[in-house]
């Protein structure tokens, strides 16, 4: 059965993870869950949700009456589920009230820096754009005997990277431009062409 985006948007805000991920055709694990400390003395515990090929979910919940943790403080944790759980993961933080998430995931190059990627949601927020990354990762029965490690982590890439995604559009933005800016007639001012241009096209 195809994912559901409604159903996807129903579990996200609902908090229900597991039933999520089930949606989207991922295996449920039993491992134990991991204790992080970071180098301020704070203590995690993370629990591992769900897996695909040795890329695993993790959700950390925050302490009773406590918030998710700063971004510093969440790449510190990153950086211990990479070494002591598995190197390719995402994990979702939540407050104790739930009505915060933040997705993070990682992007690891061999000769780069890593670069941190959040995604968040509030509770009475529509879930619309969080789902929509979400339905990138589902997985269905026909693909299992073809998946691979790496197959599913590019498709988790694909879906969170959104540094290569704003950049796609940006370069297409900019040769769409150009190209409309040349059926423009009557404008010959090369300034003026341009502004013209990209008004036309934000209104469109």
């Amino acid at each position: 059965m195809a994912p559901d985006l409604q159903r996807i948007k129903n579990h996200l805000i609902a908090f229900n993870f597991k039933e999520l991920f089930n949606e989207l055709g991922w295996d449920r694990v039993s491992d134990r869950p991991l204790t992080i400390t970071t180098k301020g003395g704070s203590s995690f515990i993370l629990k591992s949700l769900v897996e695909k090929r040795g890329v695993k979910v993790y959700l950390c919940p925050a302490h009773p009456q406590s918030k998710i943790p700063d971004d510093k403080t969440i790449r510190q944790i990153d950086l211990q589920v990479a070494k002591e759980g598995a190197a390719e993961h995402l994990i979702i933080y939540t407050d104790a009230t739930d009505e915060h998430q933040v997705w993070q995931w990682v992007r690891r190059e061999p000769g780069k820096p890593l670069t941190q990627h959040t995604h968040k949601y509030h509770k009475g927020q529509s879930g619309e754009s969080l789902a929509g990354k979400l339905i990138k990762i589902a997985f269905s029965i026909a693909e299992e005997d073809t998946l691979t490690n790496p197959t599913v982590s590019g498709r988790v890439k694909s879906a969170f990277d959104v540094e290569k995604v704003t950049k796609r559009f940006y370069e297409r933005f900019k040769k769409e431009h150009s190209a409309f800016m040349d059926f423009i007639k009557g404008i010959t001012e090369q300034g003026n062409r341009e502004w013209y241009t990209s008004l036309m096209l934000n209104r469109l």
